[in-house]
């Protein structure tokens, strides 16, 4: 097994999301063409208050077109690492700071050149407004933690694999 033979590369679409069409030559020399979606890494932070509750954010999905408590996150804008990424948008989405930690990394998906970064932040207080950005309306909900292990089972949260790590990270799978 090797890596495939890029031939060429174009933008299909350009919207929310790019998608870009990348043409490779196969180990056997056959050609074929795979549609990848081009996308600015993201972080999501597994965040819990000095009482332990897991902070939330309930927003719009539009995807599964469904209000869901999801994990504070976003993209890592140009020029910003990860980690400031991650104590960026968990107080413009909560209002929280604490103390955080990396909990790891994984590729999206097969066919995405993002990496998604998982944080856990600890003792969290409240410490400002929030100021979510344009298109975004997000209101906070704090879960008991006991509670929180059953949302990340139940199917109604996008980042599970970002709370797995987290759940990892603060030794609590």
């Amino acid at each position: 097994m090797r890596p495939w033979e890029k031939l060429s590369e174009g933008i299909s679409y350009r919207g929310f999301r790019t998608v870009l069409t990348r043409r490779f030559r196969l180990p056997d020399g056959r050609e074929a063409d795979f549609d990848v979606v081009e996308n600015a890494d993201t972080v999501a932070v597994v965040a819990l208050t000095e009482a332990g509750e897991v902070i939330l954010v309930r927003e719009y999905r539009p995807g599964p077109e469904r209000l869901l408590y999801e994990l504070p996150g976003g993209a890592v804008d140009d020029g910003e690492t990860p980690e400031e990424a991650a104590r960026r948008e968990l107080l413009e989405e909560t209002g929280y700071e604490g103390d955080l930690r990396p909990a790891g990394s994984y590729w999206a998906g097969a066919y995405s050149t993002h990496r998604r970064h998982a944080f856990v932040a600890t003792d969290c207080y409240r410490v400002a407004e929030l100021w979510p950005e344009d298109a975004e309306t997000v209101e906070v909900a704090l879960m008991p933690f006991a509670d929180f292990r059953g949302h990340v089972k139940s199917g109604e949260l996008t980042d599970v694999a970002t709370a797995y790590l987290g759940l990892d990270a603060l030794s609590r799978l």
